[in-house]
């Protein structure tokens, strides 16, 4: 399988990968991603751009690996903290809109 672009979580770049190989055929995966994917643009940072900038001309390869990588973590931790605010945010609006009691 050729990617050519990485998700915002490392887990469909996992399955996408998985899939390469099935039925007990072995399977490859090569991505070809640039460093200015959306995902380094949206989520990059000053400090990953001068990362990029300093680096990325002697070491291309392990840079994008490194910087996709922890990327992907961020954006996969800011998706988590969404998912808990969310979750807090219903149950102060269930607590809140209870006007008989507990909850049946």
């Amino acid at each position: 399988m050729i990617a050519t672009e990485f998700h915002e979580a490392t887990r469909i770049d996992r399955q996408l990968c998985g899939r390469s190989a099935r039925q007990g055929d072995p399977g490859s995966c090569e991505v070809f991603a640039s460093l200015e994917d959306s995902l380094v643009r949206q989520h990059g940072g000053w400090l990953i751009g001068k990362l990029i900038q300093y680096a990325g001309r002697h070491y291309p390869q392990l840079i994008g690996r490194f910087v996709t990588r922890r990327l992907q973590k961020r954006v996969e931790k800011e998706h988590s903290n969404i998912r808990s605010q969310l979750l807090e945010s219903d149950e102060q609006l269930e607590t809140s809109l209870a006007f008989t009691g507990s909850k049946q």
